[in-house]
């Protein structure tokens, strides 16, 4: 049986380091059905003590109002599809993700999905961040590396050669790997 989810339809969700007790490893089907991947460091010292200085006056309790309805979503979206993406940008989208097909530290590359979220991305890019109706590739550029992060599996003598004692060394080996994707397919002009 199936159910008609409300528009529009989100999930935002936390990953957990493999590490932990209880924590399996998404496979690759479930890991490019996400959007992006953006990784949160540890706070500083300041920032933590911000954090409780906020937890001793308000507690669990949280006075969280809604930035956006709804419908003002459904509208943003709709409006995103006005963004203008030349077919050189898509060549570039495609270009980019091909690269991590053939780089020779990954062991599986981007999907055809990954092009899709890429594209849409960028357009939100430029419109958002940028104030532009047009894509251009430095949009692509910008956000290629939290949309694609979590969709590139490495080959093992990439992550074993890359062995460090520093936090999130698995994380700083990927992204050399995708900085290396990047520069390794030429801009359009």
């Amino acid at each position: 049986m199936s159910y008609r989810l409300p528009e529009p339809f989100m999930v935002i969700a936390t990953e957990n380091p493999v590490e932990s007790e209880g924590v399996y490893p998404l496979p690759e089907a479930e890991l490019d059905r996400f959007y992006f991947r953006v990784v949160a460091t540890y706070p500083t010292a300041d920032e933590e003590v911000s954090v409780l200085k906020k937890k001793a006056i308000y507690g669990e309790e949280l006075d969280i109002n809604p930035v956006l309805k709804p419908e003002e979503i459904a509208k943003l979206r709709k409006a995103l599809q006005g963004i203008k993406v030349s077919e050189e940008v898509m060549k570039y989208i495609v270009d980019l993700i091909r690269a991590t097909r053939d780089s020779p530290s990954v062991l599986l590359g981007a999907s055809t999905r990954a092009a899709v979220h890429l594209f849409y991305a960028s357009r939100a890019h430029a419109a958002v961040s940028e104030g532009r109706s047009y894509v251009i590739p430095d949009d692509v550029r910008e956000v290629f590396p939290d949309v694609i992060n979590h969709r590139l599996i490495l080959r093992p003598e990439v992550i074993i050669g890359s062995y460090s004692k520093e936090p999130l060394w698995t994380y700083n080996t990927l992204m050399r790997v995708v900085r290396e994707v990047i520069e390794s397919v030429p801009v359009p002009r």
